[in-house]
Formats: C-alpha cells, sequence, structure tokens
C-alpha cells in the first residue's frame, strides 16, 4: 500500500511550534530595571557590614594642675576640669579666672589676667604677656609670673618659660628680688614654689 508522500516542509513547521512553545516556559526577560521587594531577596544579603573602623574615645573632660596665689606664703596647687585635650592657652585662661568661692575662703587667688598665650618649642614654653603685665604692682607681677612658671612647668615637657611682652623679650621678677629676660624655670622661685609642687 502507498501512503501519500509528506510535505518537506511540516516538518519545519512542528519545529518552529515546538520552538515558540518552550520559549512561553523560559524566563522572561526584562529591559529596564526594578527593586525588589525584601522579602523576595534571599536571607543575609540584606544585612548591613559592621564597620571595622573605631575612632578613639576623646576624654569629655581633663583633670589639669594650677598654682594659685595666697595672701602670704608659698603659692599653693590647685586643680581645674577642662574639656580635653588642654592646650596651654586653655590653662592659662583657667589661671586667670578667679578661685572658687570655697578658694577665695582659703585665702587663695590670682595674679594672672586674662589675655596671655603660650607656645612650646624644645622644652621652653614661650609667654607673650598682655600689655596690662607692665601696669599692676611688683608684687602682683612676681605671683603671676610664678604662678604661670608653677603651672606651665608641671606639665610633660616644660622645662622652662621665657617670657615676652610686645613680641620681645622682657624682664619679669624673679624669686630673689632682681629681674631677668632669660628663661625661667621653677628653681629660680625657691621661696614661692615649694617643693611638695616642684
Amino acid at each position: 500500500m502507498t501512503g501519500h508522500p509528506r510535505h518537506p516542509g511540516w516538518r519545519c513547521a512542528a519545529l518552529a511550534a515546538t520552538a515558540i512553545s518552550l520559549a512561553g516556559c523560559g524566563v522572561p526577560t526584562q529591559t529596564t530595571a526594578r527593586v525588589a521587594r525584601d522579602k523576595s531577596v534571599p536571607p543575609g544579603l540584606l544585612g548591613t557590614i559592621p564597620s571595622t573602623t573605631t575612632v578613639p574615645d576623646r576624654p569629655a573632660t581633663v583633670q589639669v594642675a594650677i598654682c594659685l596665689a595666697q595672701r602670704s606664703g608659698p603659692l599653693e596647687a590647685s586643680t581645674v576640669q577642662l574639656p580635653g585635650p588642654a592646650s596651654l592657652d586653655d590653662i592659662l585662661r583657667a589661671l586667670a579666672q578667679p578661685p572658687t568661692p570655697e578658694e577665695q575662703a582659703g585665702g587663695l587667688n590670682t595674679a594672672v589676667t586674662p589675655g596671655i598665650v603660650a607656645r612650646v618649642s624644645a622644652g621652653v614654653a614661650t609667654v607673650d604677656l598682655n600689655a596690662d603685665f607692665g601696669t599692676e604692682p611688683a608684687t602682683d607681677q612676681l605671683d603671676a609670673v610664678a604662678q604661670i612658671v608653677c603651672t606651665l612647668t608641671a606639665r610633660p615637657g616644660i622645662g622652662q618659660v621665657q617670657f615676652r611682652l610686645d613680641g620681645k623679650s622682657t624682664a619679669v621678677p624673679s624669686g630673689d628680688g632682681s629681674t631677668t629676660s632669660a628663661a625661667v624655670s621653677r628653681d629660680d622661685y625657691p621661696n614661692l614654689i615649694p617643693p611638695a609642687t616642684r
């Protein structure tokens, strides 16, 4: 029995239909980006990565020793709380502030006036005095210089203090009653800076 001859194009049509059918079952393609919902993202991918960089905590305040004058007798050490880290200028500003009522009741005072600044180099603190310094009585000048020397040389790395006025070295009272324009240390004020505060 002789069958009907099949047309050669039927196989191509069948293959094309199969390809179209399979393409319909595949993953659809997108031409634009879209944001995936959180619940559709695999677990673990939404967590934030902790930072490995740590910033050291700076102290909110630091305790600084200052030297206050008495009505008579040697200087007396006291402490103040300053925002950390405290600079030399911060310490001098604190030294120029009136003592606490309790300190004043105990006979403590300060001869240091505001507007004095300092910097340090090679172990020597250079202090620029304000214009009022030259108008102060000699006893107040001696107390102020001794207070500054006592306070600044208590800081690490400072052994001497050089005083300046109007940008030039100026003579200041020394502990023996003389004046000097050289750098001074705690040893120059033995009666005002006792060994207990050296």
